[in-house]
């Protein structure tokens, strides 16, 4: 009643209601014993008037559209027919269903390498890496666009890593790294950290809680890298824990192909201000199984030997097993003797296609 501006007074036994003038004001009820009893139907007086019945409609169907009313008018047996009336916003949809408006972008532009650093950490990862990393750390050059990426196990190493960054960058370019931005986590704010961006003259700039809209081009990077390490690992159908091993060819090529807020250049070429040819003899295809010829020697398979190069057929992903610590696919533990070695059961089956196909 007090939404919709009416006003009750219990005075002389009676109680009396009204809305906008004293003099329309109407007995709802009396004082019987302690209690004030309503007269009539309780239902009829509690209503909504006709010019309300879509307010309460609404409401009755937990805060429906107002344009689906008259569709589940239709539908529903015993709905009366009223007009669709709406004056304002729902307050309390205004409250339950809020949601960010869009940040504008951002007019600041850099005009030389290394004057602003964006960072962010991602993780951790449902599947520990060959090495043991649970999370990975991203720097880029906002002017560049060139991305370095490391890997980690707890994220307190994130200053370690970017003394070593900052060290290795500044000592190959001969520039300083003046702005650094990141998010107001703690791995981000230990005093450490401040002490040592103080005494090198880094500013640091941090985000608002919860707010990661603010640092959008580590965010994006971070999303623009995991994309593409899911599509490697599918393509392959390569097990989960060599997410680390795609990343980082992915973030290798990334570095190598134009971006469009670059034009036609590359974040290389922009970080180095020269052009640099890609070497196209690069095995840039993530393939497990030439890896492992390499390194255990195997013959390469030929198709003049009757080997199977046909596709494979699209299935679901079976490979990509999760497994709960990391392991080495390709050497035993050296306790064991080599009679009874034993290898991952995918990799078994690939040794031993290929040696059925090696030559004699």
């Amino acid at each position: 009643m007090e939404d919709n501006s009416y006003k009750v007074t219990f005075n002389n036994g009676k109680v009396r209601i009204w809305k906008n003038n004293v003099k329309d004001a109407f007995t709802l009820g009396f004082h019987v014993d302690s209690l004030y009893q309503v007269n009539g139907s309780p239902l009829g007086v509690m209503s909504y008037d006709t010019s309300l019945q879509s307010k309460l409609w609404h409401r009755r169907f937990a805060h429906l559209h107002y344009k689906a009313l008259p569709d589940v008018r239709q539908m529903v047996i015993g709905m009366p027919e009223f007009q669709v009336e709406k004056e304002g916003v729902c307050p309390r949809c205004a409250e339950g269903k809020p949601k960010r408006g869009p940040f504008p972008s951002s007019q600041s532009k850099t005009s030389d390498i290394l004057q602003l650093v964006h960072s962010d950490i991602s993780g951790m990862m449902p599947v520990n890496s060959l090495g043991g990393y649970s999370y990975y750390l991203t720097f880029t050059d906002d002017y560049s666009q060139k991305t370095w990426i490391y890997f980690l196990k707890m994220k307190n190493e994130l200053f370690s890593w970017f003394r070593h960054f900052k060290a290795l960058i500044e000592n190959q370019t001969e520039k300083k790294t003046k702005i650094l931005r990141t998010n107001n986590g703690t791995e981000c704010e230990s005093n450490e950290f401040h002490d040592f961006c103080k005494e090198a003259s880094i500013k640091r700039e941090t985000t608002t809680p919860y707010t990661p809209e603010q640092n959008g081009v580590a965010e994006r990077k971070n999303r623009t890298i995991m994309e593409v390490v899911r599509a490697m690992l599918h393509d392959q159908r390569l097990p989960k824990f060599l997410w680390a091993e795609a990343a980082k060819t992915a973030v290798y090529v990334q570095n190598q192909c134009p971006h469009q807020p670059l034009g036609s250049n590359t974040p290389e070429e922009n970080f180095t201000a020269s052009q640099r040819e890609v070497v196209i003899s690069h095995d840039v295809i993530f393939r497990e199984d030439m890896a492992l010829s390499k390194v255990n020697n195997l013959p390469t398979l030929r198709s003049s030997q009757g080997a199977d190069t046909r596709e494979p057929k699209e299935k679901d992903d079976e490979s990509m097993f999760d497994v709960e610590e990391p392991m080495d696919p390709i050497d035993p533990p050296p306790h064991e003797p080599s009679s009874s070695r034993k290898r991952p059961s995918w990799l078994r089956g690939l040794l031993d296609g290929v040696e059925g196909h090696a030559e004699p």
